[in-house]
């Protein structure tokens, strides 16, 4: 029983191939589109959770914003004194408490210190909660206080009993707060993530049935998809093996040897196979008939080419015989070579080491050159620093002199001073006379004229140091000028000789120029020389390898003379073969069918 499914498999296997593609092209389309609606439903899934969660944060801070409308009214009362803070705040507690919004919307309010203000009327009212913990370990007040204190308030996560069962079980809750400044109230709101859940699993629901729905739908149209295919393979599959059956029939006459017309076609998508296994047919028929044709051919051109390969094994011969003589020749030319390209050698190695002490010389002579213009250059360069300096010598000379001319100013100017505090000393005295004529009312008079006269005396000692000063400037100076004219007169006399020192350098630099010149011309000349040794030395050594190849060819020539006499007794051998093989082949060509 198996062996017969084996068969009946093997034998539509090609009914099998085709119905494969498709199975094949429909499992993978099949798959990318459940993979497609999978990703797309995560997506919407997704959307829907993040739409739910951003629509409760909005609906808790604008929820919020009612709470704080509440409590700013009554602050504004009580800035305009029509209630007290006291009860401002306890009716806006009463009115956050009582505030309501959707199902199990309520609201809460603590201080910044933790105290809570409104709780739905709990015992937390009135208790500081600022270090309370919930089932996590977190510090959720302090959390909702630090981020209801940003400007733009903030949400915060936290475990937290619902109102309907304070002692019961915690769940996530998302709650929003908002700091009331000018109480320090920090009002909050929440939502429970399992109430968000609850709301959010309609949607999910349908869109998860819809899913189903889509992959009932690609499995149905998958099936009748592979249905199809499953028919127009049997009909392909019936068809191929009718055209398949006649080519098989027209392959096996040609291998059985018939080159007879058969007058069978295939059709369809196996006509061109049938017409091509045909023209094989009338193409190998024609190939046949030249085959025996050149058998025949080949029968007759053996005969002729033993007699010819007698002939050439003759010739041969007596080739080799000439090609020892010349061989014989040409190794005598080749020691005669050898000994002109020795003495070429020779001639070159020496007009290679004049050449080298010449370029020595030219180096040497180069290295002058560039030391005397490099002399030349710094004396130039000492010239123009010395006309530097003479000029600063100068402009200092006559500074000096101005300076001296200054000082003689400040002496006529001191002496001035010295002449001032001396009339100042002369007063002082005829005022200390006055006062003390005048006795008791005079005396603190006599006290002013005693500093003043002490001041005339210090002036006229700071004059007189002065002066001695201001000699001592006129004195030096006169020396500077002095010394100034003689520095400028050695600095001129120093510009002279260094010019003249950069004329000999400028002489000497065109004298080893002329003597560079004149080695450069002989090294010229020992280079061509040179040049024209290693070029004969180069063609005695090109004659001396042609001879020696020539040499060489003429003893492979000889080689190959005798391999071709070789040859020329095998071809004997062959064509004898040869016309043997041709026979057999005429014996063959006659079993095929024309």
């Amino acid at each position: 029983m198996i062996k017969t499914i084996i068969k009946r498999l093997l034998r539509h296997r090609l009914s099998l191939m085709i119905i494969l593609a498709p199975l094949v092209a429909i499992l993978i389309m099949g798959l990318y589109v459940l993979f497609m609606v999978s990703t797309e439903t995560q997506t919407n899934i997704s959307d829907i959770q993040s739409a739910y969660h951003y629509g409760f944060d909005t609906q808790a801070k604008n929820e919020i914003q009612t709470a704080i409308s509440i409590a700013n009214n009554y602050y504004q009362q009580e800035q305009k004194g029509l209630l007290t803070q006291e009860v401002a705040q306890k009716q806006a507690a009463e009115d956050i408490r009582n505030l309501r919004y959707g199902v199990n919307g309520y609201f809460f309010v603590d201080d910044t210190s933790g105290n809570n203000v409104v709780d739905l009327g709990t015992s937390q009212e009135g208790h500081n909660r600022f270090n309370v913990q919930d089932a996590n370990g977190r510090y959720f007040i302090q959390e909702m206080i630090k981020n209801g204190s940003n400007p733009q308030g903030g949400y915060t996560n936290y475990s937290f009993p619902k109102p309907n069962d304070p002692n019961g079980p915690s769940y996530t809750k998302r709650s929003y707060s908002l700091l009331f400044k000018p109480w320090n109230w920090v009002i909050g709101t929440g939502n429970y993530f399992d109430d968000i859940n609850q709301e959010m699993s309609g949607p999910i629901t349908r869109l998860n049935e819809s899913v189903v729905q889509t992959y009932k739908s690609v499995g149905i149209i998958a099936f009748l998809v592979l249905l199809i295919s499953v028919l127009i393979a049997w009909v392909m599959n019936r068809k191929i093996q009718r055209d398949l059956y006649i080519c098989d029939k027209q392959a096996k006459s040609l291998a059985e040897g018939n080159l007879q017309d058969l007058s069978l076609t295939a059709k369809g998508e196996f006509n061109g196979l049938s017409h091509s296994i045909d023209e094989a047919r009338q193409a190998l028929s024609v190939i046949i008939t030249n085959i025996s044709d050149t058998a025949f051919q080949v029968s007759s051109s053996s005969e002729e080419m033993y007699a010819s390969s007698s002939q050439s094994a003759q010739a041969n011969n007596q080739i080799a015989a000439s090609i020892m003589g010349v061989s014989d020749t040409i190794q005598t030319q080749l020691t005669l070579i050898q000994e002109i390209a020795d003495q070429m050698r020779d001639v070159a190695q020496d007009t290679e080491c004049a050449s080298t002490e010449a370029v020595s010389m030219s180096n040497q002579a180069s290295e002058s050159q560039k030391t005397a213009e490099q002399g030349s250059n710094i004396i130039q360069k000492t010239v123009q620093q010395m006309q530097v300096i003479r000029e600063s010598v100068d402009s200092t000379a006559q500074v000096i002199q101005v300076l001296g001319e200054r000082s003689q100013a400040i002496g006529e100017i001191n002496n001035t001073i010295s002449g001032i505090s001396e009339q100042t000393n002369l007063l002082a005295l005829n005022a200390a006379i006055e006062a003390a004529r005048a006795g008791e009312h005079g005396r603190g008079f006599s006290v002013v004229a005693e500093e003043v006269r002490k001041l005339a005396d210090q002036s006229r000692d700071a004059a007189s140091k002065i002066a001695e000063i201001i000699l001592e400037i006129q004195e030096k100076a006169q020396q500077a000028v002095v010394t100034m004219q003689n520095s400028t007169h050695e600095v001129s006399q120093g510009v002279v000789d260094a010019e003249e020192s950069g004329k000999a350098f400028y002489e000497i630099a065109q004298q080893v120029q002329s003597i560079s010149n004149i080695v450069k011309g002989v090294k010229e000349s020992l280079d061509r020389a040179g040049g024209s040794a290693h070029r004969v030395a180069q063609s005695t050594q090109d004659m001396l390898h042609q001879n020696q190849v020539i040499a060489d060819e003429s003893q492979s020539i000889s080689a190959a003379v005798e391999q071709q006499t070789a040859s020329s007794q095998e071809m004997t051998n062959i064509s004898e073969a040869l016309a043997t093989m041709s026979m057999t082949l005429m014996t063959k060509v006659k079993e095929f069918r024309l």
